[in-house]
């Protein structure tokens, strides 16, 4: 599973390496068949595509 957010300097987005690293260790292997979508991030069509 690969861990997808937005990549610009916020509070929320900024906290997702850091959180979801704490909270499910070992869960994130990059693996493109299976998003995560972190803190922040747009859930809508648009966004679905590009992923």
């Amino acid at each position: 599973m690969r861990l997808i957010y937005y990549k610009q300097p916020n509070f929320g987005d900024a906290l997702n390496l850091w959180m979801w690293q704490k909270l499910i260790p070992n869960i994130f292997d990059d693996d493109p068949s299976i998003a995560f979508m972190g803190l922040g991030t747009l859930l809508n069509e648009s966004y679905q595509r590009r992923v």
